[in-house]
């Protein structure tokens, strides 16, 4: 998928639309009510009680245009005065992953009518059903007073307070709903093409970018988009716990697929064992969002972990590119670093430094498409130069093959050869002979000067001949006969596990024997065994 696909050149412009209809100016509670009234209660609980919060002394006058709180657990009240125009309008809280928001309508000497609306309820009860934002109905024309009750479990709540006509309402829905299935018909096929990848050539890395996208998404739509309304309309509790769940099966996917897609084991040992307890750490998170553990504490602690994680993401990501030259990762670069461009301003707005924008609010979700497509297209160019790296792989085992053989067969046929006075074909054979009925290459502190002495002849003399007639190095050679050797122990020995074959083989840790084994074979040991 390119920037000029269908797909693409649907988003876009729906992308743009959504952007300059948020930036558009919206009437506030200010200018839809002559007096607004604002209250903080700690307790819940407590302030869940309207003849307790009607008789509060302490009110403040306030002229809202939103909220901007950070990670607060407490219950926010608005009393609202006197409604401006002659038209029924609407109350719109421009946040969707509110828990529990109320409307208490306070008639004079009438009946107190209380509207609610939040994730915790079942939507079918909401008051208006027409969007996925908490709203509600204002008659004008009636005298009396509203109280808005505001809770959501200690999350941020910074976004705008607006007062709408159901048209202007419906026409943002609309359009939002245009988005949101234009942005799926982005991401979706990236990740059903991720499994389909996964599932043919057996690599588990596409596996693990398509769980990472697939909660990206979810994440996001949970957050921003229609889920709730789509997919568990009926269910408040899934909706108060899927934010921070797919939270940390996103960031878990995310170590999954970094570490696999860098082949960080192999060039990055000890940030890999950073990376593997980060994935620990993770499985502890993720089960916790299910319960009822304070949830600003959940969502600080990711906040740290993403931006950590992000940062030593683009770290290693240079380091492999510019010193390992790992050529396949510049397009997973620019896709992290455009992505983190666009994290650091929404992480000062989590953490209450920047005000609600659609760049802070949503600047993340907004370039999700751009970083998919970027990655989809390093996953691309990863599998372009596997390919490339195991038919070379294949050529080079080709040849030490050959070589082996052109000595291992020579018995009395081979013409007498030398190097400085020493009969080469006689030391090769000589060598072939110890290697394989002595099966030297297995003792773990075998070294050149001691095989050299075997073959009695110099180090110097050895080495100069396993370069010249067979192209190898020593370390070449052994790997070449410990591979060999653990070819013939795991189809001999199905029931011993890998680790029991790398070490009869001569390999000294699991690590070396998988590093070695797909040096030389172009797959791992788990992959190789029949």
């Amino acid at each position: 998928m390119h920037p000029g696909s269908p797909n693409v050149r649907v988003f876009l412009p729906i992308l743009f639309l959504v952007i300059f209809v948020s930036c558009q100016e919206s009437r506030s509670l200010a200018e839809g009510f002559k007096r607004v009234d604002c209250l903080v209660r700690d307790d819940p609980g407590a302030a869940d009680e309207l003849a307790e919060v009607q008789a509060a002394t302490d009110w403040k006058p306030c002229a809202p245009r939103g909220m901007d709180r950070s990670f607060s657990g407490k219950t926010y009240w608005f009393r609202l005065r006197d409604p401006i125009g002659i038209r029924p309008f609407l109350v719109v809280l421009e946040w969707k992953v509110l828990w529990e928001v109320d409307m208490f309508s306070v008639p004079t000497g009438g009946e107190t009518r209380r509207m609610q609306t939040g994730i915790r309820r079942v939507r079918s009860t909401w008051p208006v059903q027409i969007g996925d934002y908490p709203a509600f109905p204002i008659e004008t024309g009636q005298g009396g007073t509203w109280y808005l009750r505001l809770y959501s479990g200690g999350v941020r709540l910074g976004f705008p307070i607006s007062v709408l006509t159901r048209e202007e309402f419906e026409r943002r829905v609309e359009l939002e709903s245009a988005f949101e299935f234009a942005y799926a018909g982005i991401l979706l096929p990236i990740v059903a093409l991720s499994f389909l990848f996964a599932l043919g050539l057996r690599e588990r890395v596409y596996a693990y970018y398509g769980l990472y996208l697939f909660f990206l998404w979810l994440n996001r739509n949970a957050n921003y988009g229609n889920a709730f309304r789509l997919l568990y309309p009926d269910w408040p509790w899934v909706a108060e716990h899927i934010v921070l769940f797919t939270l940390g099966c996103t960031y878990l996917c995310s170590l999954l697929f970094f570490r696999k897609f860098t082949r960080l084991r192999e060039f990055m040992p000890q940030a890999d064992r950073i990376a593997v307890g980060l994935q620990y750490l993770a499985l502890i998170l993720i089960p916790l969002a299910l319960t009822s553990a304070p949830r600003y504490l959940l969502a600080r602690t990711y906040i740290f972990l993403y931006v950590v994680s992000i940062l030593a993401f683009l770290f290693v990501i240079f380091v492999l590119v510019f010193r390992h030259g790992q050529k396949s990762l510049w397009l997973f670069a620019a896709g992290w670093t455009i992505f983190y461009l666009a994290a650091v301003p929404h992480i000062l707005y989590l953490l209450g430094f920047l005000p609600y924008g659609v760049l802070t609010a949503f600047g993340p979700a907004l370039i999700l498409p751009l970083e998919a497509m970027l990655f989809a297209g390093g996953l691309f160019q990863r599998y372009r130069t596997i390919l490339l790296e195991k038919e070379s792989l294949t050529r080079q085992n080709a040849e030490i093959l050959a070589r082996m053989e052109s000595f291992r067969h020579a018995g009395t046929r081979y013409a007498r050869s030398r190097l400085s006075g020493i009969d080469v074909d006689a030391i090769l054979l000589r060598l072939n002979q110890i290697m394989e009925e002595e099966k030297i290459f297995s003792e773990e502190g075998l070294t050149l000067a001691a095989l050299a002495g075997r073959l009695g002849i110099s180090t110097h003399e050895f080495s100069e001949l396993l370069n010249s007639r067979l192209g190898l190095s020593f370390p070449q050679l052994l790997l070449h006969y410990r591979v060999g050797e653990a070819e013939r122990l795991m189809k001999a020995h199905p029931d011993k596990t890998l680790i029991e074959i790398a070490f009869e083989s001569g390999f000294n840790s699991k690590t070396a024997f998988n590093v070695g084994f797909k040096k030389l074979r172009g797959v791992a040991p788990s992959k190789y065994r029949p």
